[in-house]
């Protein structure tokens, strides 16, 4: 079963973003949208949040690393 994260454990280790920042980025499509746990509280499913963080591209500066450990 797939447990919810709090908008703290998303800011607090997942992404080295403000609040704003999130909510902004939600807004637009680019990070997963939070369910509603009750009146006042959302909260993500980590499931989505890891396939989101799994989508993000390598770096640049970490790409030749990889290419050369092949």
């Amino acid at each position: 079963m797939d447990r919810f994260l709090s908008e703290k454990e998303i800011l607090g280790g997942i992404v080295p973003w403000g609040r704003t920042t999130l909510w902004r980025k939600v807004r637009a499509g680019e990070f997963p949208p939070p369910r509603a746990l009750s009146e006042n509280r959302k909260g993500w499913l980590e499931s989505q949040v890891s396939e989101w963080v799994e989508s993000r591209p390598v770096a640049d500066a970490y790409k030749s690393v990889e290419e050369s450990a092949s």
